[in-house]
């Protein structure tokens, strides 16, 4: 990095900035507003979609010559001659100009619509200069600032044949004729001038590599480009000087000129080696260009590759000092087309990720880039977008999503990094010629019939999503709606504060921690000597105060330290039931079981901490589980026995109570068949009995609250059109968690989607319904038996109707539903869990539509990883997300969300 530093300035430090940037960081979604006088346009250029090629005297341009001659260059032998017949029906064009509701619409002028031949003794053609009065007119009429490009690579043919074209400094003066020409007669209406666009691929495409299907079809790459760059650079500069001297104290406008430039990443962020093998590409494709007219009026000084091959001439041509002077800070403005972005190592250049190349962070670093290389100009990105190939579809969710990502780079390209980026223009207002690819890839806002002689132009869902962007100049919050399934807008991360009251915990659970972290044995001989209680034996004082002193050392325990470090309000962690009562039942208290927890709530306060117990976290004494476990009724009496001691002995510092966890995971797999709505049906009969135990004895004391944890995936409809993807959605989400929270937060009884298929599944097994029944004062008993509702949630599923009523007997899936993994969805640790954050926005929407708007908790939440590594960034990451998109379903949705804990505190 010190390497790095000392090119400060200069544009290095740009790669420094962001070194240390995740990658998570780097792709945070930017909530904010742009300048009130943003500019908002989109763009097209003369050949993509005039067509008209030959009519009212127009003369051959080197695009018409080429596509004419050269057809085994291009795609299905596909030309511009009619493309979007603009010529003939702008007023088409007009209108979905107009719906869009832009500021700017940015345009070429072909050079021989005006003048046949390129030169004025040839023109100007009355209709061309009509059809250019005519388009400036009406959008000037419809309060669209016309920005006009003099030059989008269509040449008059006849200069081509004569001089070579812009390989010859000869054809200099034609241009500067046709410039003139231009701000004379167009100027007073025109603002904004563009003299080139993108000379970069002008040259290298058609001068350089002409064999790859590009206009003129020059071959010269070591030579001819540089002559015809050499050409574009005087003829840009003296046309500024033409404009600047002549027109514009009278016009008040503005001329720049238009580069392009993908943004080009070092493959290591830190190799000085990389770094200036990236600066060297920005100087070799912006640089060229930009250098001579933003900084020193000479090209970059990045050595000389003459020597290399042993040729003794220099290939780049000269600027002579003077010619050098009136180079110097010929652009009023820096216009920008950029589309994607590589990355590069020393000799070597490779997309930076799919074939798409959709890299959205790229455009703010490049906009850093030329703040600092180029002396903060004025910046007005001039084309900017994504193409689908061969594709008619106007539902272009891709499209929509490149503008969304890539616009919200540049706003934060102004408001976190100062660049001075005035407006914004998308590439493009319908679909096109697209050069050497004809008519396969569509780069539009509006779809176009190409085989229609009208040329109908039908929005995309971009244009919608471009004019409601524009028109509102803002990402705001209340743009997000939970409704939306576009990735565009669910993907969102959002800022905002989470409310001063929110709890923030970390949990645990007493047999995944304590075994191996706080067990110690206790001598009975020490504390009674002769072993004889029922003599009413006085335990040893000494042997007390040694284990007093123990249980106090626990306060210091290294777990306690962490909970203190993460500067969380709640710790959520279950007590062993054996550990108090080691038969299950009130016939022996293990008093030190009771001093651990004791211990363990004291601690807790100690550091200010909310202790949050979990009466029951799957490890049932075994010796209930010999009489039949949570399938024995008299479970629902020992647990309330149970439970009322812990109310009794902690409940003066515990506030806060969940009696089971997860009781679908404990029930469903424990054991098959009518097993796990036995265990249910005991379970919710279980915790309805403590919690009126706790509600009659110990709430109007203790002021404590009491619920249950339970769990579920989100279930994502595979097909959202279709009424069985959603119905079986929704009877995955009944059967897993509303099987117990109907009961709790409903009427007391299971939902009745749930009665009907375990019904009709047990029919077709020849037996009674496996599910049991609630007698009405037990579910009278059940109703309303939980202060908030606590949920465990991790990943999400896509859910389909899948009918199993043929298959033989089973208790698999009494559902109907079948369900896979979402697509795209990173696969994390255990293999049960994808990383889809969004899905806990729409799970804490669907329960609190469900449930009433209850006070929700998220008491579980977590990923897990394979190794031991403490470089957990897969885990930042999913705090990172789903957090947010918590916070999405607080603000957005208005879910009562009070409360966070992660899981776990440690492995």
């Amino acid at each position: 990095c010190n390497k790095i530093a000392c090119y400060t300035g200069n544009g290095y430090d740009v790669w420094e900035k962001f070194v240390r940037q995740n990658a998570f960081e780097r792709d945070e979604f930017y909530h904010g507003e742009f300048p009130k006088k943003f500019g908002w346009g989109t763009a097209t250029a003369a050949y993509q979609i005039e067509g008209a090629w030959n009519v009212e005297g127009k003369g051959e341009s080197t695009w018409d010559h080429y596509t004419h001659n050269a057809p085994c260059r291009l795609l299905y032998n596909q030309t511009g001659d009619v493309a979007c017949d603009s010529y003939h029906n702008f007023d088409d064009d007009l209108a979905i100009i107009k719906e869009l509701g832009l500021s700017h619409y940015r345009f070429s002028l072909s050079w021989s619509r005006l003048f046949p031949d390129g030169k004025l003794t040839s023109g100007p053609l009355p209709d061309g200069v009509r059809y250019y009065n005519d388009v400036i007119n009406k959008l000037i009429a419809a309060n669209v600032e016309p920005m006009v490009t003099l030059f989008h690579w269509d040449l008059p043919q006849a200069l081509q044949d004569e001089f070579g074209g812009f390989n010859s400094s000869e054809i200099i003066p034609y241009y500067l004729d046709y410039a003139d020409f231009c701000f004379r007669t167009f100027g007073g209406r025109v603002k904004y001038w563009f003299t080139f666009n993108e000379p970069y691929v002008y040259c290298t495409l058609g001068h350089g590599y002409g064999v790859a299907a590009f206009a003129p079809g020059h071959y010269s790459p070591g030579e001819g480009v540089y002559y015809a760059a050499h050409s574009i650079i005087k003829s840009h500069a003296q046309a500024y000087h033409i404009y600047n001297n002549t027109y514009r104290e009278s016009q008040k406008g503005q001329i720049g000129i238009t580069l392009n430039t993908n943004w080009v990443e070092p493959m290591t962020t830190t190799d000085l080696d990389h770094i200036e093998a990236s600066q060297r590409s920005l100087a070799f494709s912006t640089g060229w260009f930009a250098e001579p007219i933003f900084n020193s009026g000479d090209y970059p000084d990045v050595g000389n590759r003459s020597e290399y091959y042993n040729i003794t001439y220099d290939r780049l041509p000269k600027f002579t000092e003077e010619e050098k002077e009136l180079n110097k800070g010929t652009s009023d403005f820096f216009g920008l087309n950029h589309y994607t972005s590589n990355l590069i190592v020393p000799c070597s250049y490779y997309p930076e990720e799919g074939p798409t190349y959709d890299i959205p962070w790229g455009i703010r670093k490049l906009l850093i880039w030329i703040k600092r290389t180029y002396g903060d100009p004025v910046i007005y990105i001039t084309e900017n977008g994504i193409s689908e190939h061969h594709s008619d579809g106007l539902d272009d969710d891709i499209r929509v999503n490149y503008y969304k990502n890539y616009i919200n780079e540049v706003l934060k390209a102004i408001k976190e990094d100062d660049v001075n980026v005035k407006g914004y223009t998308a590439w493009s207002l319908m679909d096109n010629f697209e050069w050497a690819e004809g008519y396969s890839e569509r780069f539009g806002l509006h779809w176009v019939n190409f085989t229609d002689p009208e040329r109908t132009r039908i929005p995309k869902k971009s244009a919608s999503y471009y004019r409601s962007l524009a028109g509102s100049g803002t990402y705001q919050l209340n743009q997000i709606f939970i409704s939306c399934r576009s990735e565009t807008d669910r993907d969102d991360f959002i800022f905002g504060l989470f409310p001063d009251s929110f709890l923030w915990g970390a949990s645990s659970s007493a047999y995944q921690v304590e075994v191996s972290q706080y067990r110690f044995s206790l001598s009975w001989s020490r504390l009674f000597p002769t072993g004889n209680l029922m003599e009413n034996e006085v335990a040893n004082v000494e042997a007390v105060a040694y284990y007093n002193h123990v249980l106090d050392e626990l306060e210091a325990r290294e777990d306690v330290n962490l909970i203190k470090m993460l500067g969380v309000q709640q710790y959520r962690f279950s007590i062993s039931w054996s550990r108090i009562f080691p038969d299950g039942t009130t016939s022996y208290v293990n008093q030190g079981g009771v001093d651990y927890y004791n211990s363990l709530i004291d601690s807790l306060l100690k550091i200010g901490v909310e202790p949050v117990v979990t009466l029951y976290h799957w490890d049932l004494p075994q010796a209930l589980e010999d009489i039949g476990g949570l399938l024995n009724e008299t479970v629902v009496d020992r647990f309330n026995e149970y439970t009322d001691f812990c109310f009794k002995t902690f409940g003066n510092r515990v506030k806060f109570w969940i009696t089971f966890n997860e009781p679908y995971v404990i029930t469903w797999l424990g054991s098959p068949g009518e097993a796990p709505y036995q265990a249910t049906h005991n379970i919710i009969k279980a915790h309805a009995k403590a919690y009126r135990t706790y509600e009659k004895f110990y709430k109007g004391k203790q002021g404590g609250r009491i619920g249950m944890t339970m769990s579920t995936e989100w279930a994502e409809p595979k097909d959202p059109n279709n009424p069985s993807d959603v119905e079986a959605a929704d009877r995955f989400l009944q059967s897993i968690l509303g099987w117990f929270a109907h009961p709790i937060f409903k009427n007391g009884d299971y939902p009745e989607v749930v009665k009907k298929q375990v019904n009709e599944r047990s029919q077709l097994q020849g037996t009674p319904s496996r599910l049991p029944v609630f007698t009405d004062a037990e579910k009278v008993e059940i109703a309303g038996t939980a202060d908030f509702f606590a949920i465990n949630g991790y990943t999400s599923r896509l859910v389909t109707y899948q009918d199993k009523s043929t298959w033989p007997p089973s208790y698999e899936n009494d559902r109907d539903t079948h369900e896979e993994p979402i697509p795209g969805a990173i696969q994390a640790t255990p293999d049960w869990l994808q990383i889809v954050p969004w899905g806990m926005r729409r799970l804490l929407n669907w329960l609190d539509r469900e449930y009433g708007h209850p006070t929700v908790y998220i008491t579980e939440n977590g990923v897990g990883t394979s190794d031991a590594t403490v470089d957990d960034q897969i885990r930042v990451n999913f705090y990172k997300a789903y957090i947010n998109e918590a916070l999405k379903a607080q603000q957005l949705d208005g879910v009562d969300l009070q409360g966070y804990t992660a899981w776990s505190l440690m492995d």
